[in-house]
């Protein structure tokens, strides 16, 4: 479940789904590799659309490399699916499915911080980031950015858009 900051289009979370799924394609072990980016039109899907998720079908233990272990093999996908940027956590999808609606975190161990002021939230999450990551068996530590989004304001003319047939009351 690779995540990118906030503001990636849907044309660049497409590319990043298409190269990670390749990657993960050239590990002997590894049968299927299929994904998604952002949510589905699901109340069971909480994802944001910067957040990818990979299905991986893997070949059964007999056709594995000798001596592979569960853990060797993330380690190796990790590194192969890991893109400048983007930030993996790798699980169970049902699991991480129920931590997500449960907690609304993809991961079994999480810290909330909340606050009024975001600027604040967002420099405090980083600096917990960072103190996460030097914690003994952490595989990854990752702060969700709370700002980065990008919006934009229409303030409609109104009178050019009388020429349109539409009413001011149509206008909010």
């Amino acid at each position: 479940m690779p995540m990118t900051l906030p503001a990636a289009t849907p044309a660049k979370m497409r590319e990043i789904l298409q190269v990670t799924n390749r990657q993960i394609m050239t590990i002997p072990e590894v049968e299927l590799a299929f994904g998604k980016a952002g949510r589905s039109n699901s109340a069971t899907d909480p994802a944001p659309l910067n957040m990818i998720e990979t299905w991986v079908e893997l070949k059964p233990r007999d056709q594995w490399r000798p001596g592979m272990t569960p853990e060797e093999l993330i380690a190796e996908l990790d590194k192969v699916a890991r893109l400048p940027g983007m930030r993996n956590v790798w699980g169970y999808p049902i699991k991480i499915r129920i931590d997500m609606l449960t907690t609304g975190i993809r991961t079994p161990v999480g810290i909330k911080i909340a606050g009024p002021d975001l600027k604040e939230i967002d420099k405090l999450a980083k600096h917990v980031e960072e103190i996460a990551r030097t914690v003994t068996g952490t595989r990854s530590a990752v702060a969700d950015r709370v700002q980065g989004g990008k919006y934009i304001e229409i303030v409609p003319d109104r009178d050019r858009i009388s020429r349109y047939g539409i009413a001011l009351e149509d206008v909010q």
